[in-house]
């Protein structure tokens, strides 16, 4: 099984703004952080092409705080996807970082994803509560 991707990326800040973006297209790319939808081979063994990609804006108007939303797609191929296999994967998110002065972080994040299969769509929505220490 051959994989072959072409991808680009990029970062950057304009002022208290971070817009991350990030795409790809190709083959086979279940290991690409679930390329294809993690789907590397479809009918008869033939690899999954597929196109996909990531944008994300992150904003920190003070010091202390980060909020921001990102939406992503994976859209393999119809034509190469296994029967009961994913069609697409749709996900939005929403976060906010709260790191007080002193060693603690805390955080929320909000995710709502739709999945394509032939027999419909099917969505959940995560729910992300952390708090952590850092060195």
């Amino acid at each position: 099984l051959v994989s072959k991707a072409i991808t680009a990326d990029t970062r950057f800040k304009i002022g208290f703004a971070e817009v991350i973006v990030e795409v790809y297209k190709g083959q086979a790319l279940a290991g690409l952080g679930g390329g294809g939808i993690d789907q590397s081979l479809g009918l008869q063994g033939v690899p999954v092409r597929t196109i996909g990609g990531w944008t994300q804006l992150n904003m920190r108007p003070i010091r202390h705080v980060m909020f921001g939303g990102g939406c992503g797609i994976d859209d393999p191929d119809d034509r190469d996807v296994p029967p009961g296999g994913r069609f697409r994967n749709l996900v939005c998110e929403g976060h906010v970082e709260w790191r007080p002065p002193g060693p603690l972080v805390f955080g929320f994040e909000y995710r709502r994803f739709s999945t394509r299969y032939q027999t419909g769509d099917f969505t959940a929505t995560h729910l992300n509560l952390a708090a952590g220490y850092r060195l």
